[in-house]
């Protein structure tokens, strides 16, 4: 809980993240960067990745096989 006191009015712009783009029926959302990287059970590695057009706190955990459309951007990372 918060006193009324403490709190300020925001003035600031809120920006609506973009809208997933449809690719074969699914939805996909643009990858922007990758964070870094952690081994999971049987050699498999899992992605930190930054969506375009979303904080950084949004960042999600996802395996190489959800990233084929990014493969451009994760090769540039795996060097």
């Amino acid at each position: 809980m918060f006193h009324v006191s403490l709190l300020k009015p925001y003035f600031g712009t809120l920006e609506v993240p973009p809208e997933p783009i449809e690719i074969a029926g699914e939805p996909e959302y643009e990858v922007e960067a990758i964070l870094g990287h952690r081994s999971k059970s049987r050699g498999k590695y899992q992605f930190l990745i930054k969506w375009k057009g979303y904080p950084s706190n949004e960042a999600t955990w996802e395996p190489e096989e959800h990233l084929e459309n990014a493969a451009y951007i994760l090769n540039k990372y795996k060097t």
